[in-house]
């Protein structure tokens, strides 16, 4: 699966970028973990997780709030997501959605990862 999570709109808010490192790394098996310098690329971050045999590699984008998940694991995929929404602002409209748009849904903290994984199986 390969999704992104972001507002559906330009946002004024920010993720916290030092707060949200330091829970990626003590919730996650991060294996590699990159703070991207190079101005020309579009990501700040950049980071691979190991679980139960499944990966998850993703990327924070320069605008602090948007993420790129790339798993071999739906649910893996999908609880990730849930748990980057705890980052963002609840009143915010945020999106998980397929690179061609074809599949999404808006989702909230507490939303089923039933619902999350239903959308793109």
């Amino acid at each position: 699966m390969k999704v992104l999570v972001s507002p559906q709109k330009k946002a004024e808010w920010k993720i916290n970028k030092q707060d949200f490192i330091l829970e990626l790394q003590k919730k996650y098996n991060v294996t590699n973990l990159k703070e991207i310098t190079n101005t020309k690329r579009y990501y700040c971050y950049e980071w691979t997780i190991k679980e139960n045999n499944h990966f998850l590699n993703g990327m924070l984008d320069n605008s602090l709030n948007c993420v790129y998940i790339e798993s071999d694991s739906m649910y893996l995929g999908c609880s990730f997501a849930l748990w980057i929404r705890t980052f963002m602002p609840e009143y915010a409209d945020i999106m998980l959605y397929d690179e061609d748009f074809i599949n999404y849904i808006y989702f909230k903290k507490d939303t089923d990862i039933d619902q999350l994984i239903e959308t793109f199986q």
